[in-house]
């Protein structure tokens, strides 16, 4: 992600995974009900593996609950939201519900994480519905709903980082 500055101690951790794969190719499913398969996904999923296991990340679960996010793997992005008790864990909780398909989880989730400073700008439970339509229509990678859901991901991993 060439957009996004990441302080010292966290660019040779993560760059490797934007390398890996590019923004622009991440997350490109509305709702992940199989495995990610895909080769960069997985090769990409292995970079994160690698970064999250460095003690630097050892206590910023935002950040792991956000790489994990990027590359799909939602069980481990789970993992790590779920234990970060703050607004910016309900926010990545509400993500990972809403990626599962579990819609009401997630607009409970998002309720939870009231008006964060990194989503002013987000309607989180009008995005949910929105998704939640397309996935209904079998459109599970509607071009304008992954822009916005890659949009929304840099927006809160950027303000993860730069805290």
């Amino acid at each position: 992600m060439a957009d996004l500055l990441l302080p010292g101690q966290f660019e040779a951790l993560i760059r490797p995974v934007f390398e890996a794969l590019p923004l622009e190719r991440a997350m490109g499913r509305l709702v992940v009900d199989t495995p990610p398969t895909d080769a960069e996904v997985v090769d990409a999923a292995a970079r994160v593996a690698e970064a999250v296991a460095s003690p630097a990340l050892a206590g910023r679960l935002d950040l792991v609950s956000g790489l994990w996010l990027y590359v799909d793997d939602l069980d481990r992005a789970h993992a790590a939201c779920q234990a970060l008790e703050t607004p910016t864990g309900s926010y990545w909780h509400g993500v990972v519900h809403r990626r599962e398909g579990d819609f009401s989880n997630a607009c409970y989730w998002f309720g939870r994480a009231g008006e964060h400073p990194a989503m002013d700008a987000v309607d989180a439970d009008g995005f949910v519905q929105r998704v939640a339509a397309a996935y209904g229509r079998g459109d599970h990678s509607d071009i304008d709903h992954v822009a916005a859901q890659r949009a929304e991901w840099a927006a809160l991993f950027g303000w993860c980082v730069g805290r």
